[in-house]
């Protein structure tokens, strides 16, 4: 049997399985090659063992051109690039972060402790630490072996976090976090207890807007593909391979585990930036130190846990 070829995303349909129902509509009075039914029976029987990761989804504007989509177990398997173990207990939230931007600026330890809840500790590298602000596409957002859920699974994202430590781990702490979509925002903040709130945002192939009145926030970005993918030095990864979250709520901290392969980093050209954030501007500017870009990442998330102050 012809072995079934990597199942891409492009455009929102499965390649493969749309050109099949497309363009194989079978004469009633000729019967189907074997050939043909092998593949079929083939593609169903690769879609059933996905445990609810490969969806054949028609078009939409979040997701990215072009992505393959592996199994939970496939994903499982890439562990090296962790700085520590993948949770024992089986996970149970799914997402994508898509086409992620990344703005890292280098900051002193000293104006991050005045956000930080007590418990958790500044994360520094070379005797500094970084703030980073992250705009991108989630996707797919739901719970394990259930469908995502429609108008809240797939927004724009913004936020803006920073790098800490807490419980023995290197993770980051989110100082803002900014959705697309009112719905979504209200669910995830329900659910998660993390700062969700909306923003207007509108996103292209080469820009990203996002405008909150009510906090007089603003970002706009124009941006070009480099096609270059960058050499990754030690502080390329010390920003981008973070595996946990930790953020306050009430009189506790919650803990999410989170795992994914490797980002794929590539490098983009920042045409033109404009951010204001009035909390935040003595900490971001419109020239950020690093930037990257990523096609994404497939996430596999943990249940919250709760750690007392």
């Amino acid at each position: 049997m012809e072995k079934l070829k990597p199942l891409l995303l492009q455009g929102g349909e499965l390649n493969g399985v749309t050109n099949i129902n497309d363009n194989c509509k079978l004469d009633n009075k000729r019967k189907p090659t074997p050939s043909l039914i092998g593949k079929v029976d083939l593609i169903s029987k690769e879609k059933s063992k996905t445990e609810g990761l490969i969806r054949s989804v028609k078009s939409n504007k979040f997701l990215a051109s072009e992505k393959y989509i592996m199994k939970a177990k496939e994903i499982l398997k890439y562990t090296k690039h962790r700085p520590f173990e993948v949770p024992s207990r089986s996970w149970k939230f799914y997402q994508e972060w898509n086409k992620a931007i990344f703005l890292h600026w280098e900051i002193t330890p000293e104006q991050i402790i005045p956000f930080l809840p007590k418990g958790v500790s500044v994360d520094t590298i070379h005797g500094k630490t970084w703030v980073s602000l992250v705009a991108f596409n989630m996707n797919n957002i739901g719970v394990r072996s259930l469908p995502k859920v429609p108008h809240i699974s797939d927004f724009h994202e913004i936020n803006i976090r920073v790098y800490i430590t807490c419980n023995g781990k290197p993770s980051v702490y989110f100082l803002s976090m900014e959705g697309s979509k009112r719905s979504s925002c209200k669910v995830l903040k329900a659910m998660s207890k993390f700062p969700y709130y909306y923003s207007k945002m509108e996103r292209t192939d080469f820009s990203f807007t996002s405008e909150n009145k009510n906090y007089n926030n603003s970002f706009y970005t124009e941006y070009r593909f480099d096609n270059k993918h960058i050499i990754k030095d030690e502080t390329d990864i010390w920003l981008t391979e973070r595996y946990a979250v930790f953020q306050d709520y009430k009189n506790h901290i919650i803990e999410y585990d989170v795992h994914h392969v490797e980002w794929p980093i590539e490098s983009i050209s920042i045409k033109k930036l404009e951010l204001d954030y009035p909390k935040f501007n003595h900490l971001i500017n419109n020239k950020p130190d690093r930037i990257h870009y990523s096609k994404g990442v497939q996430v596999l998330t943990w249940d919250k846990r709760k750690l007392m102050l």
